[in-house]
């Protein structure tokens, strides 16, 4: 029995001993996510005492604290802190050029420069259980996300933080168009605490990670941008052909390093709800053997894939192909596809006798219960002219050739022309027999008005 006493007793005084030690501090922080860097801050913070004694001779002290960043406790408003009441503490420290806004993920933290520790003694003069909180520090980041976007199987939305994403499908394929900004402004010095900026920001990563592992990651890198600049990544994945139905979620973080070794960044989330039909089946792959023929062709093989994308087992799966202008009309029935299997089938397309040359569409369509359709995608083929064989020029007399002048076309063009040359009347002997007349008759006229003058 008196050993059971003893323990109560012991008990009793822990409990009494606890509920006279206790006052309540949290952690303290200085700056947020936007402190500038080179600057001086301040916290002012509440200590209130719980227990039931007053406290004398309360002190505060900091410790670990590196001295770079000059940290002090400025004021304490009291030193006695009676039951149920509380004081004021302030401290402040300069916030170094090189303070990480981020981790290694982009996330926002806090970086635990030291300690501030907390003393005294109750007013029955027993001491003060010696408790400790972490004193933080908090820098703003200047590498951030701009305008960006993300393409889901040709659709472009904006990316945005938490944002869902609907009707995502299987095979279809996603891109992220991210932009990356460096926000500092483009003047002061990056390694100057009083005319602090103008900084680049180097060694940028940009990564994209799946919580599924189903999903494959991704990522790109950027040596450098410049204060005030931008540049622009592509991501890109797909969506799993044997995804289960259900929401999807994902990470998206930059980082980044300025001059002074600060790290930079920012992170995102966002979610791809991806629907899976119970009954559906995917065209994944066509082929046409021959897909160009010529005139005197009538036959070429088409191969189709396709793929039990759907939730649900089928057994009455069919393939219809058919082309009206080239009187084809094919089709396979009572094709069994278990969820996620495929299967190609082969089909001996025909051409009529008198078919014209041109571009025809071989149209593919894929069913489930043997006549619901659930895709269609068209062949290309194409019927070439028929060409007779080109007459071969023939050989001339190599006398003829004095007369004929030859221009010929280069090769490509595969014409040649040629022409007969025509003098003309000035080019003519009669042209200058004319002239020589002409001359005469000029030198008779002179003559004749000189032996008139000559006789007055």
């Amino acid at each position: 029995m008196k050993k059971q006493i003893m323990v109560f007793l012991l008990v009793l005084l822990v409990t009494i001993a606890s509920a006279l030690a206790t006052f309540e501090v949290s952690n303290v922080k200085l700056g947020s996510d936007n402190q500038n860097r080179g600057e001086v801050v301040s916290n002012t913070f509440t200590v209130k005492n719980t227990g039931l004694l007053d406290i004398d001779e309360f002190t505060v002290k900091l410790s670990d604290v590196n001295s770079k960043y000059e940290a002090q406790i400025t004021s304490i408003s009291d030193t006695t802190i009676p039951v149920n009441g509380s004081i004021d503490v302030t401290v402040e420290a300069f916030v170094p050029l090189d303070l990480d806004a981020v981790d290694s993920r982009g996330k926002k933290i806090d970086i635990d420069i030291g300690n501030i520790v907390f003393e005294g003694n109750y007013s029955d003069d027993t001491p003060v259980d010696q408790k400790s909180v972490d004193l933080l520090m908090e820098a703003e980041s200047k590498l951030e996300f701009g305008s960006s976007d993300i393409t889901i199987d040709g659709s472009t939305k904006s990316l945005r933080d938490d944002k869902e994403y609907k009707d995502v499908k299987r095979n279809d394929e996603i891109s992220l168009e991210i932009k990356v900004e460096n926000n500092f402004d483009d003047d002061g010095e990056c390694d100057d605490e009083d005319d602090y900026g103008d900084c680049d920001i180097e060694d940028i990563d940009v990564e994209l990670e799946p919580d599924d592992s189903d999903f494959d990651d991704d990522s790109d890198s950027i040596d450098s941008i410049r204060a005030r600049d931008d540049d622009t990544v592509t991501l890109r994945f797909d969506v799993p052909d044997d995804i289960d139905d259900g929401d999807y979620d994902f990470e998206l973080w930059v980082t980044g390093e300025d001059e002074n070794g600060a790290r930079h960044g920012e992170f995102l989330t966002f979610t791809l709800e991806v629907d899976v039909p119970r009954d559906e089946v995917s065209i994944t792959d066509f082929d046409l053997n021959p897909s160009s023929l010529d005139c005197d062709q009538k036959s070429t093989i088409l191969t189709v894939t396709v793929e039990n994308t759907g939730r649900n087992n089928q057994d009455e799966v069919s393939i219809f192909v058919e082309s009206s202008r080239l009187d084809i009309k094919d089709s396979i029935y009572h094709i069994e596809l278990d969820e996620g299997d495929r299967t190609t089938k082969s089909f001996a397309l025909r051409l009529p006798d008198d078919v014209e040359p041109g571009q025809y569409f071989v149209q593919i369509i894929a069913n489930v219960d043997n006549s619901d359709e659930t895709d269609r995608d068209a062949a290309t083929l194409i019927v070439r002219e028929c060409r007779d064989e080109e007459e071969q020029p023939e050989e001339e007399d190599e006398d003829d050739q004095t007369d004929i002048k030859v221009i010929e076309v280069p090769p490509t063009a595969g014409v040649i022309y040629s022409s007969e040359k025509d003098e003309g009347f000035f080019n003519s002997n009669g042209y200058l027999v004319l002239l020589a007349v002409l001359f005469f008759i000029a030198l008779l006229l002179i003559f004749i008005l000189l032996v008139v003058l000559l006789k007055k």
